[in-house]
């Protein structure tokens, strides 16, 4: 189960240092919230918080997408081999 989920943070097998980034992104935005209602604090400044912690993780996504389309694969080529029956590979 752990390396089912680690597996979403690489591609083609090596780490994704921008899936990483949206990782944190994600991780700070629930942690935050989760003790800001924990707490029952109010945060003025919270609005800004969420944009930049879960806005940005989506944003860094795209840019991970662009980025792997433009120079990490060839031409008309899938980017993550789908996996095929009977063979270990992207979905296992």
């Amino acid at each position: 189960m752990k390396e089912k989920l680690l597996e979403m943070l690489k591609e083609n097998g090596e780490w994704s240092f921008t899936r990483w980034i949206a990782f944190i992104g994600y991780s700070a935005f629930l942690l935050g919230s989760f003790y800001l209602l924990y707490k029952g604090q109010k945060w003025d400044n919270y609005d800004t918080f969420a944009n930049l912690t879960g806005g940005g993780g989506a944003v860094t996504q795209l840019v991970n997408k662009f980025i792997n389309g433009k120079y990490n694969t060839l031409p008309g080529e899938a980017g993550k081999p789908l996996q095929k029956d009977g063979e270990k590979g992207a979905g296992n």
